[in-house]
């Protein structure tokens, strides 16, 4: 009887054990199939892209479009992104290969020429859509230098890389003029400057003849500026930063304007805003030199 109760108890431990090892296999492989899920869509063409073949393939132009959902998913073996949007009156669902950007299916409702049909044969899009870059590096390279007002042969490039940006195909450019650092951010598809970055590393301005007198010590605190006639003023640090960025005055929305001092060296710090992008500059408040300045629109 003994033997008979030890048997079954040692049967029972060993339901328990396997009924834990399987529940951990099940957990390793639910953590297994996200961390796939992850990389595929780490690794996949992005949102944005895949928006943008959708409204290729459909002759739809992106300003004239509603995007109510682009979401990435696993369909039928494969990772996809489901895309739906309305323009001119049509309510189009697309499927879009997440790796590559064919189209796997299409439907459209409405009034549309041509029929649409759905779950149709996957579809490579055309030569022209089929790579969102449309630009190459050295035009990137260009569209920045007349951007900064310069030539090729004032500056050093570092680099001018394609890369991703939130789905975004876009150019890194980077160059030096002297001391001076440029770094912009050009849209491949369109040629647009997505943002861009100024810095002028260990600037020294010229000599002023009461420079001497008037620049605070480096651990004095910033001087204000209306009581020191050798500062240039915080309105005119204001109008020397948005006359730099191409905006009129009266246009900037400012949110902070005011004099600092960075380890002896007082500087105007100047923040304002225009059509969704974000300036920030730093002035030096005795020669009016741009010492740093970047914009970037704001999400």
């Amino acid at each position: 009887m003994s033997k008979m109760k030890s048997l079954f108890e040692m049967s029972k431990k060993t339901v328990i054990t396997l009924a834990c090892l399987a529940a951990a296999v099940a957990v390793i492989g639910t953590g297994t199939a996200y961390a796939v899920r992850a990389a595929a869509e780490r690794n996949s063409i992005g949102k944005a892209t895949a928006e943008r073949f959708a409204l290729a393939d459909a002759g739809v132009d992106m300003s004239s479009a509603l995007v109510s959902k682009a979401e990435f998913g696993r369909e039928n073996g494969q990772y996809v992104y489901e895309v739906e949007f309305v323009a001119n009156g049509v309510e189009y669902d697309y499927t879009i290969n997440a790796a590559d950007g064919a189209v796997i299916a299409r439907d459209a409702d409405g009034q549309m020429p041509g029929a649409v049909q759905s779950n149709a044969p996957a579809v490579t899009p055309p030569a022209a859509t089929s790579s969102v870059t449309t630009i190459s590096a050295e035009r990137a390279k260009e569209i920045a230098l007349q951007h900064a007002s310069l030539s090729a042969a004032d500056v050093n490039f570092v680099h001018s890389e394609l890369d991703y940006d939130d789905g975004v195909q876009v150019y890194d450019v980077e160059f030096y003029k002297g001391n001076a650092e440029y770094d912009y951010e050009i849209d491949a598809a369109t040629g647009s400057v997505l943002s861009y970055d100024y810095d002028a590393e260990d600037h020294q301005p010229t000599a002023q003849p009461n420079d001497s007198a008037t620049t605070p010590p480096a651990d004095a605190q910033a001087p204000v500026d209306s009581n020191n006639a050798a500062y240039i003023g915080v309105d005119r640090a204001k109008n020397i930063a948005v006359s730099h960025a191409g905006v009129a005055l009266a246009d900037a929305a400012f949110q902070k304007a005011k004099l600092e001092n960075d380890d002896g060296r007082a500087e105007y710090e100047i923040e304002f805003f225009k059509d969704g992008i974000e300036y920030d500059y730093t002035i030096d408040a005795v020669s009016g030199t741009v010492l740093e300045y970047d914009a970037e629109r704001d999400d």
